[in-house]
């Protein structure tokens, strides 16, 4: 892949780009026209929850919000980017600079390999003060969308391969790697509703206290106004109001 399009960022020293490829066997006009389809992003990018924009075009600005580096983060990342570079068939390229002090550039690129095969390739740099700041996590959250990237090519690579095309119809409802990572999520619900809230209910006949707390994400906490509870309660729902005196 080529180092030129590193722009202003190149004298920088703040960090090496952060930067991967993969061959897979989807022919380069193949694979470019359907990575075009920005909307699509998240069926087969994982790191992807939601993206704005139907396609990619010159001079667009890009809106799109990022899944947290692990399933376990309590967080998502919106983001909004220009597109400052546009290769039809090649690469795309856009800057992020809303942040103060902030100043990122990602690149995807996609190569003709021959004989029906094609590269796929992620590049991230960025600078300034707010990035040295956070420099620890913005190098891990770099990593985790060139990772999830390539990861994506390689299941439209096997979509390809049964299907002969890539079509949103054939790609999966979620990826793989986001059912995989809803396991123990689910299994923590499960828990939760079976043993934790059980508790909660079984305390609400026993002591003098309500149960408030949750939706905020602090812990739930006792207190003395008269003992309530409501097996109708969603989770993270806080359970309000003492119980009045009949």
């Amino acid at each position: 892949m080529s180092t030129d399009d590193t722009g202003a960022l190149q004298p920088s020293h703040d960090m090496l780009p952060v930067a991967g490829t993969i061959e897979v066997d989807i022919p380069a006009d193949v694979l470019w026209g359907f990575f075009t389809r920005a909307r699509d992003w998240p069926r087969w990018n994982p790191c992807f929850l939601w993206v704005h924009n139907e396609r990619l075009a010159p001079g667009q600005r890009l809106t799109w919000c990022f899944r947290p580096i692990h399933p376990f983060y309590p967080y998502v990342m919106p983001a909004v980017a220009d597109i400052v570079e546009f290769e039809p068939g090649r690469k795309v390229t856009w800057e992020v600079t809303a942040l103060p002090g902030f100043h990122a550039r990602h690149s995807y690129l996609v190569e003709d390999a021959g004989n029906g095969r094609s590269r796929f390739g992620s590049r991230e740099q960025a600078m300034g003060p707010s990035f040295r700041a956070m420099r620890d996590f913005w190098l891990a959250h770099f990593t985790f969308v060139k990772d999830r990237s390539l990861e994506g090519a390689r299941l439209l690579e096997a979509v390809y391969k049964q299907h002969g095309r890539l079509a949103p119809e054939l790609l999966p409802s979620s990826h793989p790697s986001l059912r995989e990572a809803a396991s123990p999520v689910a299994a923590a619900l499960s828990f939760y509703r079976s043993h934790v809230r059980q508790s909660r209910r079984g305390a609400s006949r026993s002591c003098p206290c309500r149960i408030a707390g949750g939706s905020s994400g602090r812990a739930p906490r006792a207190t003395s106004a008269g003992c309530t509870s409501s097996s109708k309660a969603a989770l993270g729902t806080p359970v309000l109001g003492p119980r009045r005196a009949r």
